[in-house]
């Protein structure tokens, strides 16, 4: 006679009928686990290609980057050459005004003076035009254009 663990009881012959019970639920959890082990091995395989794809975008989405990050550079070096002729031909026109008024910037000086002198000069275009005008076009007494 055996004593089983499993009830508490001693059996003869082949054992413990909830030996058997235990064995066969024992090798469906291994069936079960196997299962669950092929899929989670065939996720395991779709995630790495998933992962391969991923850094291959990657790889290409960086390189546009540094592609746009390049022309980006060139555009910005540009602008600044741009902006570094027009300050100093700002300095050149500014530090061009010997005499700046009192309480007055030397900028708003210089802005002034160009205002002036833009509405003397259409003043005499005005003029010129009006003295061209009258060469070009004959009026005589009583009749319009």
């Amino acid at each position: 006679m055996n004593y089983c663990t499993v009830c508490k009881q001693t059996h003869e012959g082949s054992g413990c009928p909830a030996d058997r019970n235990i064995y066969d639920e024992s090798m469906d959890v291994v069936g079960q686990l196997k299962n669950e082990n092929a899929a989670l091995r065939q996720q395991l395989a779709e995630s790495k290609g998933s992962y391969d794809d991923a850094i291959g975008e990657y790889h290409l989405e960086e390189q546009d980057l540094r592609k746009e990050n390049k022309d980006l550079r060139q555009q910005v070096d540009a602008l600044s050459a741009g902006r570094d002729t027009l300050k100093r031909k700002y300095m050149e026109l500014i530090m061009a005004v010997a005499d700046k008024y009192p309480f007055e910037s030397r900028h708003g000086t210089a802005l002034r003076y160009i205002k002036e002198r833009q509405l003397s000069g259409q003043a005499k275009r005005d003029a010129g035009l009006d003295e061209i005008a009258r060469d070009q076009f004959c009026f005589k007494a009583g009749e319009g254009v």
